[in-house]
């Protein structure tokens, strides 16, 4: 056995053959665009300011390229790539690609990137609610996703909770109710016209519930183990036609959560 070679049954040689095959890495570079990686990196370098790009700045660069690539590649099975795919595939840590991740994407976007909504929307379709706490547990898949998120609950008033754990939100399900209206472009007036056309089919009155806004209404119906209640509203909110398209697939996957919940 040569010298500085992983053992066999040792922790270093089964994550050595839990790394990418050779044939993968090579197919992933190959797919770079490498004469526009060039011509970035030479716009940094030959441009009377020759080595005052930071290796931080080269990493972050080099990066984009590369994971916009590998990004295509994954698009074939459908899917996301992960941390931790790519710490394998470049031999560094999960953490570090995804502090390359975010620093790419905010100096280097997509030139037609999606929507943030569109991506949050589908990962509520994953979400889960924590009865205990009262919480929606949401994992977001990148994180300037997760901070996009995180501004717009703050500038709709709402607090969501955040957690040790990268991108992952727990945020109470009459807030997201009313934040995913409020990216609609509508108000807590249309979602109390909603709730009222509710309550009246279950022969109940907003006049019950006065001096409270919709949130503390939403609340109290779900305190009270009124969930149907609260689907309907959802709902309701979610089949009007104002609402765009993307924004009612998150209400139907909210109503979808708490309908499931509801039979426990």
């Amino acid at each position: 056995m040569s010298k500085g070679a992983a053992r066999p049954g040792t922790l270093a040689s089964a994550a050595r053959e839990n790394y990418p095959p050779a044939a993968v890495q090579q197919e992933i570079a190959g797919n770079v665009e490498k004469e526009k990686c060039f011509d970035a990196i030479a716009k940094r370098y030959f441009c009377a300011n020759f080595g005052t790009m930071t290796k931080s700045e080269m990493d972050t660069l080099l990066f984009s390229f590369f994971y916009k690539s590998y990004r295509k590649y994954c698009a074939g099975g459908k899917k996301e790539p992960s941390d931790l795919e790519v710490a394998k595939l470049l031999g560094i840590t999960p953490s570090r690609v995804s502090s390359l991740r975010l620093k790419a994407d905010l100096m280097y976007p997509d030139e037609q990137p999606e929507d943030w909504r569109t991506v949050f929307c589908a990962a509520l379709k994953k979400a889960s609610y924590n009865a205990k706490t009262g919480k929606i547990i949401i994992s977001l898949p990148d994180r300037l996703v997760y901070f996009e998120a995180k501004e717009a609950f703050e500038r709709a008033g709402g607090q969501p909770e955040y957690t040790l754990t990268p991108n992952l939100m727990q945020i109470p399900p009459e807030h997201l109710f009313m934040l995913l209206l409020h990216l609609s472009g509508k108000d807590e007036a249309f979602a109390k016209e909603k709730m009222s056309e509710v309550l009246n089919s279950n022969h109940m009155s907003l006049d019950d519930m006065q001096g409270k806004t919709v949130v503390e209404k939403l609340s109290d119906l779900l305190k009270t183990k009124k969930k149907d209640i609260f689907c309907g509203v959802v709902s309701i909110a979610a089949a009007a036609s104002v609402i765009p398209p993307v924004l009612a697939a998150g209400l139907n996957a909210l109503s979808s959560l708490f309908r499931e919940d509801a039979g426990k």
